[in-house]
């Protein structure tokens, strides 16, 4: 273990803490619609260990994916209310988004 990190320490505080350290500002991009389903890192292993364990698995593809769908502007709430910050919110056209990020 690295001295000084404290491996319980969750996402969301970690997120918190670099909230507070950085610029509070969250970049709201429009016509950004997309849905994610957030599966939980667990799964993801013991749907890994099925797949090495199990013969009848070879050649097969999965899909994983949690039991919810959110909008990234749901997880960024979630993570707002969580932490207890209030960001400073700049909405930002998806041109202009699409444009700097290619400069």
């Amino acid at each position: 273990m690295v001295q000084g990190i404290n491996p319980n320490v969750t996402i969301a505080a970690k997120w918190g803490m670099h909230m507070k350290m950085f610029n509070r500002m969250l970049w709201q991009i429009e016509g950004m619609d997309a849905e994610v389903q957030p599966v939980f890192a667990n799964d993801v292993a013991l749907a890994i260990m099925n797949c090495i364990k199990m013969e009848e698995t070879a050649g097969k593809t999965y899909d994983l994916g949690g039991p919810h769908t959110y909008t990234y502007q749901e997880i960024y709430n979630m993570f707002f209310d969580i932490t207890q910050i209030k960001p400073y919110v700049a909405t930002v056209n998806l041109e202009d988004a699409y444009y700097y990020a290619h400069m």
